[in-house]
């Protein structure tokens, strides 16, 4: 909407919802065989004819509603613009079915084992949360911001901004940019910006809450089978993180630097080059499973015997990273080919992130934050992504066709996932062509990765990988390395193999 004193005004509202169900199948709960075969003295066969063998784990729900109310207008060489936003976020986890968290053998009240050989409790492979651990939060989340920008010469832009964020579940934070473009000669100008930033606790990372059976290996015997524990994720208000002193989420701030040029010697090619450099401070990250033993004050084990956890994991403030890159991207449009036009486009990014502190507050002060983060922690941030990435793409149109091709290359990245494995360089090829009839008609075909290019098979990390025998030392049932063939940690473009794809749209 445009005003009669030139200001304009855009008003906008959006409401998305996200939803997730998790069903576990072709699985059993082991507690629930012990309850069939004590509990009720069922024949071998009753029990195998009785036993579910699916059931749904729990739903995931993530919702966000905006209102947005922006202005902008010309006041001579100083162009402003301004607004409001108001947010709510929502958040909530439905439970499962009981039969994929239950613990049937083992008495609700006291904890104790209801029968022998007690099994560990809920559906295996994939847990579901039981209703103590049910989510159902909302935040609402008030925005302000003033931007301007002003020509001081032909030659010179500046800009500035300011920002204003108030969250009422943990507080408020401003930030503010500042940044100009000076074209030195007609083809050359160089460019540079300095901010700050913020990002606050996500809703996952404030309220996510489960209590699961994990199997893990014995650390007292190695080479020996798997043994069952419960392991905790506890969220930030709950009962345990308050019990030993957890301090409250806060957002990650951040001091982003950049500098670079934009390079045009011919009105077809463009070249520009942007050196950058973010600084994050009190990054959130997920501690390791955390026992008694890792807590010298002792609160931690008695947090965890009153929440009946072996360990437990929480989302902290405890890293700072840094992280320093080069983007290129070059376009060279226009170019004559037969009877049509192409236009092509290079983009090259160099990245690199460190961790250069990790630590530990409140009532883990005193645990060594190598305990409360491990190495894999560190690995996830620095290298579970390619540190280079290049793209070549070209558009070519002739008459109602568009043909569009792009190369895109992933370099190296490494997972720690017990062990370490590096997965080389990637090429992944995107083909799409369109054509457009003169009614306002497009059609459209083409595909993503055309020549079925997928990462390294994975060497590590591949759980539930054994021999299963009928008794021990007796026959094999089943013997495999893992249920993973492909990590399943990072894949930064995914291990689907090639996507077709079809489809229309019409411009009115």
């Amino acid at each position: 909407m445009e005003f009669g004193n030139g200001i304009e005004m855009d008003v906008s509202y959006t409401d998305g919802t996200n939803e997730i169900d998790y069903d576990t199948q072709d699985s059993i709960n082991y507690s629930y065989v012990n309850f069939l075969n004590f509990g009720q003295g069922l024949s071998d066969a009753d029990i195998r004819s009785t036993i579910p063998r699916a059931a749904n784990a729990y739903g995931l729900e993530l919702g966000l509603q905006t209102f947005n109310l922006d202005f902008n207008q010309g006041l001579g060489d100083l162009s402003l613009a301004y607004g409001f936003e108001f947010r709510t976020d929502s958040y909530e986890i439905t439970p499962g079915k009981p039969y994929a968290y239950a613990d049937y053998d083992t008495d609700p009240v006291t904890g104790a084992d209801l029968y022998p050989q007690n099994a560990g409790g809920a559906i295996q492979g994939f847990n579901g949360i039981a209703p103590a651990s049910a989510v159902d939060e909302e935040r609402d989340v008030y925005s302000f911001y003033v931007d301007g920008e002003y020509q001081i010469s032909a030659d010179v832009l500046v800009s500035a901004a300011v920002r204003y964020d108030d969250y009422d579940d943990f507080g408020d934070t401003t930030n503010f940019k500042l940044a100009g473009n000076w074209a030195l000669t007609d083809t050359f100008r160089i460019r540079g910006a300095i901010s700050t930033g913020f990002r606050a606790p996500s809703m996952q990372q404030l309220y996510f809450n489960n209590i699961s059976t994990q199997f893990v290996t014995d650390p007292a015997d190695p080479t020996g089978p798997q043994i069952a524990e419960q392991v905790g994720t506890f969220r930030n208000d709950s009962q345990l993180a308050q019990d030993i002193g957890i301090p409250s989420l806060k957002e990650e701030e951040s001091d982003n630097y950049s500098v670079g040029f934009v390079y045009t010697p011919l009105d077809q090619l463009s070249v520009t080059v942007d050196f950058y450099k973010i600084d994050i401070d009190d990054r959130i990250v997920i501690s390791n499973k955390l026992k008694a033993a890792d807590d010298p004050t002792g609160n931690l084990g008695d947090a965890l015997a009153a929440a009946g956890a072996t360990s437990a994991q929480f989302f902290l403030n405890g890293a700072n990273t840094e992280t320093e890159g080069v983007d290129i991207i070059a376009t060279y449009s226009g170019i004559e080919l037969g009877s049509g036009i192409l236009d092509i486009t290079f983009a090259a990014n160099k990245t690199e992130t460190d961790v250069t502190d990790i630590y530990t507050d409140g009532g883990l002060a005193a645990v060594d934050p190598d305990v409360v983060f491990s190495s894999q922690d560190i690995s996830i941030i620095e290298e579970w992504q390619p540190e280079d990435r290049i793209n070549l793409g070209g558009l070519y149109m002739v008459g109602n066709w568009n043909m569009n091709l792009t190369f895109n290359r992933f370099g190296e990245y490494t997972v720690e996932d017990g062990g370490r494995q590096t997965y080389g360089a990637v090429i992944v090829t995107d083909l799409n062509i369109r054509y457009m009839f003169d009614n306002g008609l497009s059609l459209n075909v083409g595909g993503n990765n055309i020549f079925d290019e997928y990462p390294d098979k994975n060497k590590i990390g591949n759980s539930r990988g054994g021999t299963l025998e009928d008794a021990p030392g007796g026959n094999v049932i089943v013997s495999s390395p893992g249920v993973f063939d492909y990590s399943r940690r990072s894949a930064p473009f995914g291990f689907n193999g090639a996507y077709w794809y079809a489809g229309a749209s019409y411009s009115f």
